[in-house]
């Protein structure tokens, strides 16, 4: 979409600001991480800022292992603490889904995928 009217129309991309890293004198930098355990700094989804998971950006292993994510669900208590409601999920995942469909991130399409999504799950908090 964004790629498409760039070189349509001229209308450039939306821009991001970079990840953040933890300490870049490091010989194996690491990104710097919200209290959830996700990167702060770059493109920003509804899933990172309405999290459920933490989202891994490294693994050990062979070949190309590294280059896989992977997610954690974040424990019972923090979602409590941070949604105390699935209500209350549903409203947080609806603002931050408008929010990257205005800066061009999503598209309508993809949102009312995120929305449906959202609309389906049940945090079961304690």
């Amino acid at each position: 979409m964004n790629l498409e009217r760039w070189s349509r129309e001229g209308i450039a991309p939306p821009r991001a600001a970079p990840l953040q890293i933890a300490d870049p004198t490091q010989a194996r930098a690491t990104l710097a991480l919200d209290p959830y355990g996700n990167a702060k700094g770059g493109l920003r989804t509804p899933y990172v800022d309405v999290p459920l998971f933490r989202y891994g950006v490294y693994m050990d292993g062979p070949g190309i292992c590294e280059l896989w994510g992977y997610q954690v669900p974040l424990d019972a208590r923090v979602l409590s603490d941070l949604y105390s409601t699935t209500a209350i999920y549903r409203e947080k995942i609806a603002t931050a889904t408008r929010r990257a469909v205005a800066g061009r991130w999503l598209t309508p399409e993809d949102a009312a995928r995120v929305l449906d999504e959202a609309a389906r799950q049940n945090l079961n908090l304690p």
